[in-house]
């Protein structure tokens, strides 16, 4: 699906690699800091070439700069499988002369009821797993799939490739930290 059917997400970065092959994301002018540091749930989309490859959703501290940070740590430290092959595909992506872009969807916070373990209060919430789940759905109504990235959604394993590229980068971790 093409972003521009998209009604109510705004463009909040590009990606590109720095001179180290690291990813990283910069910010447009137009988002402001307070909603890239807004801690809210969202719905975060990326975006090769005009084409939607992946929706996702997060309520990190830090909001959506905190969010992306996890994308392009994805390569360092040691993240988890999925991170790992977002980063990959992304760094693919752009190696190959690609466009990728990030689009942000938030909702409106709505005052609910919270439960803790002995009683509950009133907070301001915002729903981004509904959301999430929600804009994955409104996808798959029109592709009548999840996006090429959402393999776990639509049952698919990762590709050959980036599984043995993940598993070569464990390995190299373990053998580092023994050292």
């Amino acid at each position: 699906m093409h972003i521009s059917k998209v009604k109510n997400a705004i463009k909040v970065a590009d990606a590109s690699l720095n001179h180290e092959d690291k990813l990283r994301f910069i910010w447009l002018s137009s988002a402001s800091k307070e909603m890239l540091k807004d801690s809210s749930g969202r719905v975060y989309i990326f975006v090769i070439d005009g084409i939607i490859k992946k929706i996702g959703g997060s309520q990190a501290k830090g909001g959506i700069k905190s969010t992306m940070g996890n994308y392009s740590g994805g390569d360092i430290g040691d993240p988890g499988e999925s991170r790992f092959v977002a980063n990959y595909e992304i760094k693919e992506a752009l190696r190959k002369g690609q466009n990728i872009e990030v689009f942000l969807i938030t909702s409106t916070k709505v005052r609910a009821s919270v439960k803790g373990l002995f009683d509950s209060e009133m907070s301001d919430v915002a729903p981004f797993q509904e959301m999430e789940s929600r804009c994955k759905n409104d996808y798959r109504s029109e592709i009548k799939r999840f996006p090429d990235w959402n393999y776990k959604e639509n049952n698919e394993r990762y590709p050959d490739h980036i599984k043995k590229a993940y598993v070569v980068y464990k390995n190299s971790r373990t053998s580092k930290k023994k050292k």
